[in-house]
């Protein structure tokens, strides 16, 4: 990396005027403004050029005067201080005094580059790295979660393939669990060296190619408050129909491929191809380019503006998928993942690429099943773990069904079946996930390392993530089925098998094709419902997601009750998950008995009876 000598470090510092919650300070770089954004996130713009417009209105509430000093401003928001130090420009952002991220500087001579410096097609800025923390976000990448030692570029790609830093969807935001968030608000590339060995190992180096440098730094006690709150500045998941949760399908013979689907007793409810008459006799709704069938989709290089100024306001019922993504596409289209290399390492790195997404500030995530190579058993175990994989998120489509092997695998079309089926009972799950991901900005699919950020121990499995708050799950990324996993503080219960397992160990699981490891957190439920063709075999008058066929209880949600005795608590405790009760309406009679872990439970005239039972924890396989 070089700095051109003409290209000099901003100057001093120097306050010029006060102006409501802002304050415009003079540099030889252009004019600096600083202001509080929103709670938790202050902001600093430097420079001229226009506002990237990307963001909501700043949050009215008390004025947060900029105090000067010589040579120094500072605006605070609480116990959260963004300092500007002057001399040769440099930043500081504090909570209670303790710094978060600064400038980089080395004690004992000149740091190698400068804090901020003005280049001839942007900027450039240097934070000091802290070596025990990981750095995550920057959008769908697919190597490892954690970017320290990694060279990023947010910008664009169409169809770049899961193998390389390239990527369709990029957002310039990262954090730390250190406690800060830092988003670039521009519509320019961003290149982002993380602790990078030919740049510093000591620092995260940014270039913004912009005439303006805004940047936000968020503050948070934890990563999901981070993530929270740059939600709220970006925009959280819109709402989401209920069938668009259901099995996308897509085929070159739309028609034929839909015959065949229900003919082989196979859930569904989205046909992507040409676009038939037939499909509606089998109760598909269709998914073209043209915008023609219930759902539409736009090119892979649409922005968010470009995406707003085609759609208008996108019609009612009618969800986006794109292939791109930037700051705000989260709010307003389905990130769509594909055009993965169809073997074991691209699976892993699609695995990683939505995981990713998810520490970026994206809810909503749909996985493609991608189709490998016909003619060996290879391709069927793959496909069917590709496949588990993609039930297990918050959107679903089977790429090439026509040719996938379950045309001429019966063991495969049975676990398909089977694996359908389930995704149409989860329903009520994953629309309280997507309500809450709505609500707060958390996402439905949530790494280690924002799911448990106090346990480093769980941080490096980057691969199983949390489906929810209840549901921990663990792709199986190779061939035969062995996988590794890490489960946090708690006990967790085998959904399989109903065996229970103590946390803070790794177990290691044989898993048959049937299934992938997935495991119920201690405390928490899950509301099933019953399975089902398609959605519109649902009735919406028993809620939004129709009829709560089981619910399975992994342990109690609070102290347990006596044995036998009816628990006397507010019903809401059934939902000590992440979805909200009110999303069900009134639970039915007929919601059948399950046993789950260590508990039964059993809705009755007088309410629902909980009784614990008394066994032996499972002991880890092998």
């Amino acid at each position: 990396m070089n700095f051109s000598t003409d290209d000099p470090t901003a100057g001093a510092a120097t306050l010029q005027k006060l102006a409501g919650e802002a304050s415009q300070l003079t540099t030889d770089a252009g004019p600096l403004t600083l202001a509080r954004h929103a709670p938790g996130v202050l902001r600093m713009t430097l420079g001229g050029g226009a506002d990237a417009g990307l963001l909501g209105q700043p949050t009215a509430g008390d004025a947060a005067p900029v105090e000067a000093g010589p040579g120094s401003a500072r605006i605070a928001d609480g116990g959260l201080v963004l300092e500007v130090l002057g001399g040769p420009l440099r930043l500081r952002f504090s909570i209670e005094g303790q710094t978060l991220v600064e400038s980089a500087g080395f004690a004992g001579g000149a740091a190698p580059f400068p804090a901020v410096a003005r280049a001839r097609d942007g900027w450039w800025l240097a934070f000091a790295l802290d070596t025990s923390r990981p750095v995550h976000g920057l959008g769908e990448k697919f190597g490892p979660l954690d970017r320290r030692g990694q060279l990023i570029v947010s910008a664009n790609h169409a169809s770049p393939g899961v193998a390389s830093e390239r990527s369709a969807k990029n957002v310039p935001f990262v954090w730390s669990p250190r406690g800060w968030g830092l988003f670039v608000h521009t519509r320019g590339h961003v290149v982002n060296g993380i602790g990078y060995p030919q740049w510093s190992l000591r620092a995260h180096v940014i270039k913004v190619e912009d005439e303006r440098l805004d940047l936000l730094f968020i503050g948070g006690a934890t990563p999901e408050e981070i993530i929270q709150r740059f939600a709220a500045l970006t925009g959280r998941v819109g709402e989401q129909p209920l069938w668009s949760l259901g099995a996308w399908v897509a085929a070159g013979d739309a028609a034929a491929t839909a015959r065949d689907w229900r003919g082989a007793e196979l859930a569904g409810d989205v046909m992507s191809g040409a676009a038939s008459s037939d499909l509606a006799s089998h109760h598909f709704r269709a998914c073209t380019r043209a915008g023609a069938g219930d759902a539409l989709e736009l090119a892979d290089t649409i922005s968010p503006a470009d995406l707003i100024a085609a759609l208008g306001a996108a019609p009612a019922g009618r969800p986006v998928w794109s292939r791109a993504a930037w700051t705000g596409t989260q709010a307003r289209a389905t990130p769509c993942g594909g055009d993965a290399e169809a073997d074991w390492e691209g699976l892993a790195a699609s695995v990683r690429g939505a995981l990713s997404w998810s520490l970026s500030g994206g809810g909503a995530h749909a996985t493609e099943v991608v189709l490998p190579p016909a003619g060996t058993q290879a391709n069927s175990e793959l496909w069917l773990r590709w496949l588990q994989f993609g039930v297990l998120g918050s959107h679903l489509r089977i790429h090439d069904a026509a040719n996938a092997p379950w045309r001429h695998d019966a063991g495969v079309l049975a676990i398909l079946r089977e694996w359908l089926s389930l995704r149409y009972r989860l329903l009520p799950y994953l629309q309280g996930c997507l309500a809450e991901a709505s609500r707060s900005g958390l996402p439905v699919r949530r790494p280690m390392a924002l799911a448990f950020p106090k346990d480093p121990a769980a941080h490096p499995f980057d691969t199983q993530y949390m489906l929810g708050s209840a549901i921990l799950v663990a792709p199986v990324l190779q061939p035969g089925g062995q996988v590794r996993v890490y489960l946090p503080e708690g006990l967790w219960h085998d959904i399989w098998t109903g065996r229970f397992f103590p946390g803070e160990r790794t177990i290691t699981v044989a898993a048959p094709s049937e299934y992938i490891p997935v495991f119920g957190r201690d405390g928490h439920s899950l509301p099933l419902g019953p399975a089902v063709r398609h959605t519109g075999e649902l009735d919406p008058s028993l809620g939004p997601a129709g009829r709560l066929d089981e619910l399975w209880l992994f342990s109690l949600p609070t102290a347990p009750p006596l044995l036998g005795e009816p628990f006397t608590g507010n019903n809401a405790v059934l939902f000590a998950g992440n979805w909200d009760r009110s999303m069900f309406g009134n639970l039915p009679a007929e919601v059948r008995l399950r046993e789950i872990g260590d508990v039964v439970a059993k809705q009755t005239a007088q309410g629902w009876l909980f009784t614990r039972k008394y066994g032996v924890p499972g002991k880890a396989p092998g």
